[in-house]
């Protein structure tokens, strides 16, 4: 059984348009902790894990966002917004991969289209540039998920 998670001292605010990933890089950067600490500490990967699961993108399964949503003090409406499952209505495929991970659809093959997630991190230099405030100028932009 997993113990309850103690919340963070810090709140883990989210940029407008910011991705999971972001959430969780910005912040490990700035209390200079390795992510995969982050990671362990809000829920998103057990404590014997050293890496989350691509379909983390996709949503966040409910005692997964429960542990997320108790460290981190956010609503889980506003972590759902992390993920790609807002999109769900604009994006077929990942209404496709959505219905293959809740067993309601044939999954597609390999469960996510290759060119949807990736092992290697994707960004936008001009978001990763930021919008010129001072914190941005230093650390850069957020990792948008759009």
């Amino acid at each position: 059984m997993r113990h309850p998670l103690e919340q963070l001292s810090r709140s883990l605010s989210p940029l407008p348009g910011e991705d999971l990933h972001g959430l969780v890089l910005r912040p490990a950067l700035r209390l200079d902790m390795k992510p995969v600490v982050l990671l362990q500490h809000t829920g998103l990967i057990g404590p014997r894990s050293h890496s989350a699961p691509a379909r983390r993108m996709f949503m966040l399964e409910r005692d997964v966002l429960a542990a997320f949503c108790a460290t981190t003090g956010m609503s889980t409406h506003d972590a759902d917004v992390l993920t790609f499952k807002p999109h769900v209505n604009s994006c077929p495929p990942v209404a496709e991969a959505l219905l293959g991970m809740r067993g309601l659809a044939p999954a597609p093959r390999g469960v996510f289209p290759v060119w949807l997630l990736t092992t290697s991190t994707r960004y936008c230099p001009s978001c990763l540039a930021g919008d010129g405030s001072a914190i941005q100028q230093r650390h850069g932009g957020p990792w948008k998920l759009a």
